[in-house]
């Protein structure tokens, strides 16, 4: 019945300066499980599922054992490098900064833990790629730009020959 979350992960900063438990994201019921003050992302527990929100800069892996079931990742990092990732790491325990992931909690006990930090590594290859490539910006003021002069092109050249049109 007891969950206890572990923490296997240094050197990586939190984007905002609150993490471990976070009574917000759900009705806290400590009787079900504690979270440490001190816990690297912000969870909460109720009596019947654990929420974990990613306040990282850099996605996690987290891994679980006991009475988790039916891991649910609610996408809410809309970046270039969040969607990449995502589908090179496609399982729902991977969540990318500021995702939220929901797990089932059975009558056992369980642990939560991150366990793998690879797709940071892909994650931040991603970003700094995209960094130097700026096209998104420029590329969507350019296809305006084309796509106002394919108009302007079809009022000036309407009922005109083929030779005019050239």
């Amino acid at each position: 019945m007891i969950l206890a979350l572990v923490v296997v992960l240094a050197g990586v900063v939190a984007a905002s300066g609150a993490a471990g438990p976070q009574p917000h994201l759900c009705g806290m019921d400590t009787a079900r499980g504690a979270v440490p003050s001190n816990y690297v992302v912000d969870v909460c527990i109720d009596a019947s599922r654990v929420y974990i929100r990613n306040t990282l800069k850099v996605p996690l892996r987290f891994g679980t054992t006991g009475a988790l079931s039916n891991p649910t990742r609610y996408a809410i990092s809309t970046s270039l490098a969040a969607a990449v990732t995502r589908r090179e790491y496609p399982d729902a325990l991977s969540v990318m900064p500021g995702d939220v992931l929901t797990l089932n909690l059975g009558t056992g006990a369980a642990t939560l833990f991150v366990a793998d930090t690879s797709e940071a590594r892909y994650y931040l290859l991603t970003e700094t790629v995209i960094s130097w490539i700026p096209v998104v910006g420029p590329v969507v003021g350019l296809v305006s730009e084309i796509s106002d002069d394919f108009d302007s092109y079809a009022r000036c050249s309407a009922g005109k020959g083929t030779l005019t049109r050239l």
